[in-house]
């Protein structure tokens, strides 16, 4: 958690300020500083506001049973990183990075297959994002994911993280699999989990045959 004092003394917060007035301070801020949490009603209007903005149709309708319980041989396979900036692992600045991330797909007429997006939250205070694409992409990190992976899908509260990730670790090993490296893939935003009446997250992992750690 770092405050960056630089933007903070440029940009004051009057007592006085109005909703609106607090939702622009909070936007700008969430790109510049992580020091603090928007309030929940900010947050709340800050994601409305993000998830319209990101595109016409935002989110599109996921199909769990392509990635429930599944194994995928990747070789090769492209993604994008990004970072985004968290608080005590809740997204500061989520729309703002995936707008960037999808902008440099469509500069470059590419295109991001599924919207597969893996978050591997690596503290409480950072989060990569790995974007599926189907080229390379000047001006974005490129890197190549390969390896057996194990997906399974979740529906529920993100408070459920826990639970879902200790499910998982006991659906590896009933296919004779440790888990290497966990992402997760939460595959519509708050605005879109509403409209559909569902909350689906994916947990893709990369694994190990059992018979590598003998």
């Amino acid at each position: 958690m770092t405050k960056n004092k630089e933007w903070h003394d440029k940009h004051k917060l009057s007592k006085k300020a109005t909703f609106e007035e607090r939702v622009d301070w909070y936007k700008q801020h969430q790109e510049h500083c992580s020091c603090r949490a928007p309030p929940l009603k900010i947050r709340k209007e800050l994601e409305k506001r993000e998830a319209y903005h990101a595109h016409i149709d935002c989110c599109p309708p996921f199909n769990p049973t392509r990635w429930n319980e599944k194994e995928h041989t990747w070789k090769n396979k492209r993604f994008i990183k990004d970072t985004v900036r968290t608080f005590f692992f809740v997204p500061l600045n989520f729309g703002p990075v995936i707008q960037r991330m999808t902008a440099r797909v469509k500069n470059e007429k590419g295109a991001a297959p599924d919207w597969l997006c893996l978050a591997d939250h690596r503290s409480r205070w950072k989060m990569d994002l790995y974007l599926a694409v189907n080229k390379p992409i000047p001006g974005a990190v490129n890197v190549l994911f390969n390896g057996t992976f194990l997906s399974k899908v979740y529906e529920g509260p993100f408070k459920d993280a826990k639970k879902w990730k200790k499910d998982f670790q006991t659906f590896a090993h009933s296919k004779k699999k440790t888990v290497k490296k966990l992402y997760f893939w939460y595959t519509t935003c708050p605005t879109c989990a509403k409209k559909y009446g569902k909350n689906y997250v994916v947990i893709i992992a990369e694994v190990n045959h059992e018979k590598e750690n003998s």
